[in-house]
């Protein structure tokens, strides 16, 4: 069995007194680290928005408490980051091309969806080519990772600023695994998706929380969640059989 952390939206600032929506974004990221190393994950995955002001000192604050869960980590962009200096910090960053972080009984994949000055997300077709060769003809099932959502969330704040693209990645799913499930940040809500590709494949959304904040689900605009910072966990079985489920602060 794998066990992977997803870990998305910390929105910290190079200041520890700054705040994030009202709530204490330093704090709530070092709650959830310190249930992740209860936990146990052989593999932390972040999806994008570590920082909040693109700072080196954010991403330093960052990198200081993913340090202490002592696994293999590897990180995306998110609208809120500086691509350059987040792969000066962390060094397994997915940038230009898709790459897979972990190759077993399942295939692991992250992709950069965060363009620089832009809010949307967008899959230019040499990541989505790569894509597709990485998936060729490999029957393993998939857990794919990236920033923004590929299909709506019924919250009108978010849904503004989508994957612009999604028909394109879904595209290119369509040649893929039986098996594959989607994982993305951006939304500060938990909730899980299907979709049917039109190969007639069933693809399963899930939308990390944020380690700072989050909304309640299906608002026009954003409503603090009084649950907390959380992000998402998976177990991953030999058998192709998965498991997911939240750790929350506190």
């Amino acid at each position: 069995m794998l066990k992977v952390v997803q870990i998305s939206d910390c929105h910290v600032t190079g200041s520890l007194n700054t705040p994030y929506r009202g709530q204490d974004p330093h704090a709530g990221l070092r709650a959830i680290v310190d249930r992740i190393m209860a936990w146990g994950p052989d593999l932390v995955m972040a999806t994008g928005d570590l920082s909040e002001d693109a700072s080196a000192a954010s991403y330093d604050f960052v990198a200081e408490q993913f340090d202490r869960i002592k696994a293999p980590l590897w990180v995306t962009a998110g609208n809120h980051d500086n691509s350059a200096t987040l792969a000066r910090v962390f060094p397994h960053t997915a940038l230009r091309e898709p790459v897979r972080i972990h190759s077993g009984d399942w295939q692991v994949l992250l992709l950069n969806s965060a363009r620089d000055g832009e809010i949307p997300g967008r899959l230019d077709k040499e990541q989505l080519d790569v894509l597709g060769n990485l998936l060729a003809d490999d029957p393993r099932p998939l857990l794919l990772a990236l920033h923004h959502h590929p299909w709506p969330v019924a919250s009108n704040w978010i849904d503004r600023y989508p994957l612009n693209n999604p028909q394109a990645l879904f595209e290119v799913l369509a040649t893929g695994p039986d098996r594959q499930l989607i994982a993305w940040g951006h939304v500060h809500q938990a909730l899980c998706k299907q979709h049917t590709l039109e190969s007639g494949k069933v693809v399963t959304g899930l939308a990390g929380p944020s380690t700072a904040c989050n909304s309640l689900p299906c608002r026009p605009g954003f409503t603090l969640d009084p649950a907390g910072p959380a992000c998402r966990w998976f177990e991953l079985e030999q058998s192709g059989a998965w498991q997911t489920g939240l750790l929350r602060a506190g």
